[in-house]
């Protein structure tokens, strides 16, 4: 079952990480290690995770990314995967 959520709602984010039984798929393009550390601590050992973000100097070095968000999805064994045209807009409804 796939589920969007598109209201912050951090509580009910993790507890999906918490019950998906096979992947997590992230996709974002701004990505902070707490957030990661967070999905890495809260899922089932035999869930795989991979992310989907835009790798750019530029979002790390102004620190709306981390890094470590990246080395923890690979040492944890999860993939990164990079798309240089990720964007997204917030909406206020």
């Amino acid at each position: 079952m796939n589920n969007v959520i598109t209201n912050p709602c951090y509580d009910n984010f993790m507890e999906l990480c918490s019950n998906a039984s096979k992947s997590i798929k992230l996709c974002a393009p701004y990505v902070k290690s707490d957030v990661i550390a967070d999905v890495l601590l809260n899922k089932l050992p035999e869930t795989s995770v991979s992310l989907i973000t835009r790798i750019n100097l530029r979002d790390y070095h102004s620190k709306v990314s981390d890094i470590e968000s990246l080395r923890q999805t690979l040492l944890y064994g999860g993939h990164v995967y990079n798309c240089s045209n990720l964007h997204c807009k917030n909406q206020h409804f």
